[in-house]
């Protein structure tokens, strides 16, 4: 995540956990788990303060809510 910042001039938090990591793409959660983690490791990099952090954090949920649950006739279950 900080080479993302350092090397990869990512700016928001969105561009780190989506663009630069992927995780919409590779995890349940889509990264919002790790979206206030990453905000504060990002926050001293980008000079965000605890507002901006709050409002990074915020926009990212909103822009990748997590997907829904798998149904369980997924993978067999619950065929007759």
């Amino acid at each position: 995540m900080l080479h993302a910042v350092r090397e990869e001039m990512a700016v928001t938090l969105a561009d780190i956990l989506d663009r630069r990591l992927g995780l919409t793409h590779t995890t349940p959660c889509r990264g919002a788990d790790a979206a206030e983690t990453a905000a504060r490791l990002a926050a001293p990099l980008l000079g965000w303060n605890e507002t901006e952090m709050k409002n990074q954090v915020e926009r990212y949920q909103q822009r990748v809510p997590p997907h829904p649950p798998l149904s369980p006739s997924i993978g067999g279950e619950g065929k007759e």
